[in-house]
């Protein structure tokens, strides 16, 4: 499989990106938002450093850069700037523009163009001379009005500035580049770059919604918690990490071990190493998340289920209290009742039993949470417990009181 082949399908397998839209994280321009400036050759970034370790940017002969609109000149430019390190930026840009073939009323327009269009920082401007340098015996740009330095030099005086091997070809160099497979390149690598980072920017944003404290008041909400809580588990399980890690490690692969018809790739071992890391990171950074987010999601299951059997028990307690509130005075009138024969007795002594049980269902339920281990050591939301033993001391008060009276008759 040849160059642009290989690198169009290395990151093809799933799009990812009608799954989580433009919720990622990455900032500024990719390359297929300038790609068909790309594709015109206005300029290139290809990896070549000067003798700084600055970057390079060159622009072939005839790019027709100034010709452009200034809007689509500076997104190529701003693009192109944004692919070196913060370091590398900081040293500043070297740029080559290869007037070669144009005229000198070209060079001046160039210049203004990069100086209101490049925004990032340039060290040194580089202009192969053009045709009719020799029929002029003084040149000016107006170099006061730059903001960069300039150098007029023809094309075997370039190495003087940058060594041959950081070079391209049509620069009398070194430096191997195809410009089509680059743009193949950056375009796998910054799609997997995309797909990994909003996979990563979602399983946050769901590790967000693990962490809140928002339990509902009553059953139904909680249901709808533990439902909603159900899906995400869904979500994680389903979260596509072993698929990117498996298209990271194909990108990997090609830009570290390019076959020999493809050892024009313009990748340094820099940008490989770069690359190479970013991969790292973000497939270690998917597995540490999705980790992260099964322990949290048993946490908040445990949690919901505690608070869903907390208001089960409120629920029940709450329907006890106001059958005592609604019994007890006619119960009281009445206990002292002990039937006309052995049938009505036996009747008042199942009656009695039966509303002793109802009384010690709410003193069960109220000891099991009062003493369960949810409650003492787990369970983060204090109020729970209070609420809890209140309702318990409550229940036992009244349950106890209808346990002696039934005592009492039964004697």
């Amino acid at each position: 499989m040849n160059t642009p082949e290989r690198w169009s399908t290395a990151s093809s397998d799933s799009d990812l990106s009608s799954i989580f839209g433009s919720e990622g994280r990455w900032e500024g321009l990719r390359a297929k938002d300038v790609l068909d400036l790309l594709q015109q050759r206005i300029a290139f970034f290809y990896g070549g450093r000067d003798r700084r370790g600055g970057p390079i940017i060159t622009f072939p002969a005839r790019s027709r850069a100034a010709e452009i609109e200034p809007c689509s000149l500076a997104r190529v430019l701003t693009y192109l700037a944004s692919l070196p390190s913060d370091h590398e930026r900081e040293l500043g840009f070297s740029l080559v523009l290869d007037m070669r073939g144009s005229t000198w009323p070209s060079v001046k327009p160039m210049l203004k163009a990069l100086q209101e269009c490049f925004i990032a920082k340039i060290h040194t401007v580089y202009l192969l001379k053009p045709d009719g340098f020799w029929e002029r015996s003084r040149v000016s740009f107006g170099s006061s009005k730059l903001l960069f330095e300039t150098a007029l030099t023809s094309l075997d005086g370039l190495a003087k500035f940058i060594d041959i091997d950081q070079l391209t070809l049509d620069l009398g160099g070194t430096f191997k580049y195809d410009h089509s497979k680059w743009i193949n390149m950056r375009m796998a690598l910054e799609k997997f770059l995309y797909e990994a980072s909003s996979l990563l920017a979602k399983l946050e944003e769901i590790q967000d919604g693990l962490d809140k404290e928002d339990f509902s008041d009553t059953l139904e909400g909680l249901k709808d918690q533990i439902k909603h809580n159900q899906h995400v588990k869904k979500w994680i399980i389903k979260a596509p990490v072993e698929l990117l890690q498996e298209e990271g490690e194909k990108i990997r692969n090609t830009i570290k071990n390019p076959s020999y018809e493809d050892s024009e790739d313009s990748l340094t071992e820099d940008d490989v190493k770069k690359a190479e890391l970013q991969i790292q990171e973000l497939v270690e950074g998917l597995h540490t998340k999705r980790q992260k987010l099964r322990e949290l999601w048993n946490l908040r299951k445990m949690r919901l289920d505690q608070c869903f059997q907390y208001r089960v028990f409120q629920q029940d307690a709450e329907k006890m209290l106001v059958w005592i509130r609604e019994n007890h005075q006619e119960f009281l009138l009445n206990y002292a009742e002990i039937g006309n024969d052995t049938t009505s007795a036996d009747e008042l002594q199942e009656e009695h039993r039966n509303f002793q049980g109802s009384c010690m269902v709410s003193q069960v339920l109220g000891s099991k949470l009062r003493n369960s281990d949810i409650i003492s050591k787990q369970f983060s939301c204090i109020y729970v417990q209070n609420k809890s033993v209140r309702i318990f001391e409550s229940c036992v008060s009244r349950a106890c009181l209808f346990v002696v009276v039934i005592s009492v008759q039964t004697i």
